[in-house]
């Protein structure tokens, strides 16, 4: 579920990952006048036991259905269901569902930021895609500033 405290100490958790060691660049370098460019190796990072961790904190667990103001359903790891409340779900059967929730955002990240990233520095991107959806991801500064290095 999106709040406040989340998406700050999400934020948080980006800007301590960018302060890290930075990873080698790929782009266009010059030699001499000949401007010569380097394909970036296809990015398909997965998340991290960690950042699994990170998500599963920032989220909290919650065994039974709750309902949203917008009529649908919350449940385990910030799981949404349209609809109907479902059943509830075990921790275990939280994390799977997690698992699958955040394969999207996973592939988000990968298409989206063209520069290499840590693993932790993946991790929290997912996390704050996650957080706060695709379209609010794409249209990030930090997804812009990812991607300028």
């Amino acid at each position: 579920m999106v709040n406040e405290k989340s998406l700050l100490t999400c934020a948080r958790g980006v800007a301590l990952a960018y302060l890290a060691k930075s990873p080698v660049r790929f782009g266009s370098e010059r030699d001499g006048d000949v401007k010569r460019t380097r394909e970036r190796p296809a990015m398909s990072y997965t998340i991290s036991a960690e950042g699994l961790a990170l998500v599963q904190e920032h989220e909290g667990f919650q065994a039974k259905p709750a309902q949203l103001p917008n009529g649908d359903w919350i449940v385990g790891y910030g799981h949404m269901r349209g609809g109907d409340a479902g059943p509830s779900m075990s921790q275990d059967e939280a994390a799977a569902m997690l698992r699958q929730d955040l394969a999207p955002f996973e592939r988000l990240v990968n298409e989206l930021v063209t520069t290499s990233l840590t693993q932790s520095q993946f991790d929290a991107l997912v996390s704050l895609a996650f957080s706060i959806g695709e379209a609010a991801f794409r249209g990030s500064q930090v997804a812009r500033r990812a991607n300028a290095g």
